[in-house]
């Protein structure tokens, strides 16, 4: 039944896999962050490199992506999405290497800056990354990272503490605090080195 869906629709199917990049975006993700962030002296400036859920077309594009049977994924999805459009937060378009610096010297000078993304660095080349880690290390405030393990170059991962191998590394300026379950679903704290 399918594959005579997919002949048929072939064309289309091909036009969308060759303008859209394949990625789960979990909203639940951002549970991640808040250990952090609260930990965090006060007000803070946030920067997140990220996608522009305010397009109702990419909003389409993520809720296809969500597994069928996750119901539950998919309603946190169209939630953030509706708060984002919502309250808009300034999002900027273009290269994250050259618009980076940029936008944390517009932060507020009372507020501490953090730099954050999560399973976003897979999505540049090794010299875009290694840009990427060297900019944000030279910003004031604090990075926080939650990527593949083999991503963010720098960082040592703690195979020492219990994971589950598709986990992510939370990492704050450049050191693995946690193993985060892909979905957002848990951490595990990693003790210090």
């Amino acid at each position: 039944m399918f594959a005579g869906w997919l002949a048929e629709h072939w064309n289309d199917v091909r036009d969308v896999a060759l303008t859209h990049a394949t990625q789960t975006n979990e909203a639940a993700r951002c549970a991640l962050h808040l250990p952090v962030l609260g930990g965090i002296e006060g007000p803070i400036a946030l920067l997140e490199v990220r996608l522009d859920v305010r397009s109702s077309a990419d909003v389409e594009w993520l809720d296809a992506l969500v597994w069928p049977e996750h119901d539950d994924r998919r309603g946190r999805l169209r939630a953030a999405a509706e708060i984002a459009a919502r309250t808009p937060p300034l999002l900027v378009s273009g290269d994250l290497n050259e618009q980076s610096a940029a936008l944390a010297a517009s932060a507020p000078s009372d507020a501490t800056l953090v730099v954050f993304h999560t399973a976003v660095l897979m999505y540049l080349d090794d010299a875009g990354r290694e840009a990427f880690v060297r900019q944000v290390g030279e910003l004031p405030g604090h990075w926080l990272s939650v990527e593949g393990r083999s991503v963010v170059p720098g960082i040592r991962v703690r195979d020492d503490v219990p994971n589950d191998g598709s986990d992510l590394v939370l990492a704050v300026d450049g050191v693995q605090r946690a193993w985060a379950h892909p979905h957002g679903r848990a951490l595990t704290w990693a003790p210090n080195p």
